[in-house]
């Protein structure tokens, strides 16, 4: 199943059934009708439309993180990844961070790293740009970018970590 369908909320769904129940109404109430012309044909198609960009407008993006322990990327967040070249990004970051992190538990480097990039955007107007770029780029929100950040530094870091020991 897709991330966006796994993710959709139940309104989403009702809103598509609906939709869906509308649009045999309106279909079944046409072919009923005794002038059946080409006019209220293409008036149906165009609000059936009308109806589906509706629907498609509502739905959410999809999240560019899954819920696991650990946190790790969805399919979306690796595309995120490979495009803005965050892991080439943690890479450079995770060296200054490797000393600070050596001793922690995971969920403390983890915390450590969310609040290490949360820094470096508000510090580095290259990089809040790229962030707000990318989201626009991809059709998503600032903070589905960001949060690929926080995943990929972390892992960085632990990466750095077992490969000393």
């Amino acid at each position: 199943m897709p991330d966006w369908a796994a993710n959709t909320p139940w309104w989403v769904v009702f809103g598509l059934t609906v939709t869906l129940l509308l649009t045999l109404f309106k279909i079944a109430r046409w072919s009923a009708s005794k002038d059946n012309r080409l006019g209220s044909l293409e008036k149906l198609v165009a609000e059936i439309r009308e109806d589906i960009k509706k629907i498609f407008n509502r739905l959410p993006a999809p999240t560019s993180v899954q819920a696991n322990s650990p946190v790790s990327l969805s399919e979306f967040g690796e595309k995120i990844s490979s495009r803005l070249s965050v892991r080439a990004w943690a890479a450079r970051e995770a060296l200054s961070l490797v000393d600070e992190a050596r001793g922690k538990e995971e969920f403390e480097i983890f915390e450590t790293c969310v609040a290490h990039v949360k820094a470096r955007l508000e510090a580095d107007e290259e990089l809040d740009k790229a962030v707000r770029a990318g989201a626009y780029e991809l059709g998503t929100e600032p903070e589905q970018i960001r949060k690929v950040y926080e995943v990929e530094l972390p892992d960085e870091v632990l990466r750095l970590i077992e490969q000393a020991a």
